[in-house]
């Protein structure tokens, strides 16, 4: 089936209403015609390229991309030159944008293991001379892992945190260390790294712990979901412990307000999803 803007934008508003059929259609349409598998969007200045048979690219393609705050956030703060690691790629909305943001002399390194988002992500990636595409998971050791892919991609783990049963599938996959690709130099000392792995950030975090603990530590946004860290055997805050007990590079904890601001961690708690890990000699993000 030939691509016909017409029929996507008939598709777009469908998906937007939320009436009933509008998750299960899209994906009817893409298990039957291959070009909605691999289908372009366009989010701010990026083209990210996205396949209608997982849920997880529905709002991409329906033009309501998530975490806009925290975006355009990023859009202030990261900019040419620099360094930033995605750590949990997905569809490749944020490499995509910090890929514009830090430009030629930049680099920006991609993780995403799930080979249900990688023909799409490399699509994306493929035409971003400064952005690496690593097709694994980081964690605190090397080795071969399941990855647990249920019915929504972008819950995808190293551990069925969801507790789904059906339609769930699972993945042979290699897991790294961020530490042994500094030390091989095929990562570079970052600006900024993005973490979210759905309850694996903590192992992340571990096996970044050189790469985290100098006194230009990179900021650090993650996720935070007890739910899903829970099923690690985790408590919700271990990902921030690990930042935490980093001496060298003294990180507090911030989350965004309602104007995009940072403020401390404890004024918003209750809302906060994302947290920002902000370095001692970072502070001009909380400008």
């Amino acid at each position: 089936m030939a691509s016909d803007p017409v029929v996507d934008r008939l598709l777009q508003t469908f998906l937007r209403s939320r009436a009933r059929g509008s998750t299960r259609l899209p994906i009817l349409l893409a298990q039957a015609f291959s070009r909605w598998r691999e289908t372009a969007v366009r989010v701010g200045k990026s083209t990210l390229f996205v396949d209608l048979r997982e849920s997880s690219s529905h709002g991409l393609f329906a033009g309501q991309p998530p975490e806009e705050s925290e975006r355009r956030f990023l859009q202030r703060c990261v900019g040419p030159g620099q360094v930033a690691l995605d750590i949990g790629s997905h569809w490749g909305l944020y490499a995509a944008q910090l890929a514009s943001q830090v430009g030629p002399g930049g680099r920006v390194f991609a993780f995403e293991p799930c080979p249900n988002v990688l023909p799409c992500l490399r699509r994306t990636i493929g035409v971003l001379p400064n952005v690496t595409l690593f097709p694994v998971a980081a964690s605190d050791e090397t080795r071969r892992a399941s990855l647990v892919v249920p019915l929504d991609a972008s819950m995808a783990s190293l551990a069925n945190w969801t507790g789904a049963a059906r339609g769930v599938r699972r993945y042979a996959i290699e897991t790294v260390r961020i530490d042994d690709l500094l030390h091989d130099g095929r990562v570079w000392p970052a600006d900024f790294v993005k973490v979210d792995v759905e309850g694996a950030e903590a192992l992340v975090l571990r096996g970044a712990v050189n790469f985290l603990n100098r006194p230009e530590a990179p900021v650090v946004m993650l996720e935070v979901n007890g739910r899903a860290a829970a099923a690690f055997g985790l408590e919700s805050t271990a990902a921030l412990d690990v930042l935490a007990r980093l001496a060298a590079a003294r990180y507090d904890f911030f989350a965004l307000d309602p104007s995009d601001r940072l403020v401390p961690l404890a004024v918003s708690s209750e809302r906060a999803w994302n947290v920002f890990a902000v370095p001692a000699r970072r502070r001009r993000w909380l400008e």
